[in-house]
């Protein structure tokens, strides 16, 4: 007795079914292939990820870069001055969706703006790229001489890597992307990497030391972001100290106050990294 189906009605019904078009073919074939391609870019990934993290793990003692706590000055204005900025809007299109996340939802402290030369209690904020680079221009030479100051006083064979001024296209975009609904403005007075250097240390005890040496020297007015990438690492694994500080020197008699930026490297993990 036959089964549920004879040979010749499967057949049929095979040829019934219609094939595949060259287009689903194609189209079969491109999501096979960027499956592919992004199966293996994860794993490249995760593996560089457990990379940096062996490397970090044989380089610092557990838990002694994580502890670190980096002492700044609040720039969002609190007690009396503490003024919520209300949404305007709670329903947006989705090519708007960007532009309100980027909302800022308190009032900062103007004193932070980055400043006119002539220090901020005597011209206040810079309103133009022109007046943020000329700061920025004057506060390099005696930025480059502390951080080299504090590399030779730490010792063990600290770097000092200085890049160039940011350059100012990318500083207007960063401003435009980053701080052009932040209060007050301008947005440009906001940007705070122009200047910007990094310490590669070899060991955890010398970017400690790095650290309570920048924290120390008369020159740092204060600091106005100080984040711990060791404790909170970025999505690759990678790690640093990163900080934003208020320089204030005087150059040819008169007051320059700018915001820089220093990141304080372990070798190791910055050395792994470039590979």
């Amino acid at each position: 007795m036959g089964g549920c189906c004879s040979s010749s009605s499967s057949t049929s019904l095979k040829a019934a079914l219609p094939l595949p078009s060259e287009e689903l073919v194609g189209v079969l074939s491109r999501v096979q292939e960027e499956s592919t391609e992004f199966t293996g870019k994860l794993n490249s990934f995760m593996k560089n990820k457990r990379g940096v993290l062996a490397v970090y793990s044989k380089s610092a003692p557990a838990g002694m870069l994580e502890v670190v706590v980096i002492q700044t000055v609040p720039i969002i204005k609190d007690g009396d001055g503490a003024v919520p900025l209300k949404l305007q809007q709670t329903t947006v299109a989705k090519h708007a969706a960007a532009e309100i996340a980027n909302l800022e939802t308190h009032e900062y402290k103007a004193e932070f703006l980055q400043q006119r030369i002539g220090g901020s209690a005597a011209v206040g904020p810079a309103e133009t790229v022109d007046e943020i680079y000329d700061a920025a221009e004057a506060v390099l030479p005696p930025f480059e001489d502390m951080v080299h100051e504090i590399a030779a006083d730490v010792g063990g064979g600290v770097e000092v890597q200085i890049a160039a001024l940011k350059e100012r296209e990318r500083v207007v975009q960063k401003a435009e992307d980053d701080y052009s609904t932040r209060v007050p403005g301008p947005a440009i007075g906001w940007v705070y990497d122009i200047v910007r250097m990094r310490f590669l240390c070899g060991t955890a005890k010398d970017i400690k030391k790095v650290l309570k040496r920048i924290l120390a020297d008369p020159r740092v007015k204060a600091v106005l972001k100080g984040k711990n990438r060791f404790r909170v690492k970025t999505p690759n694994g990678f790690c640093d100290l990163l900080l934003h500080i208020l320089m204030c020197v005087e150059v040819n008699g008169t007051s320059v106050e700018h915001v820089c930026e220093i990141q304080i490297h372990l070798r190791p993990v910055t050395e792994y990294c470039k590979l």
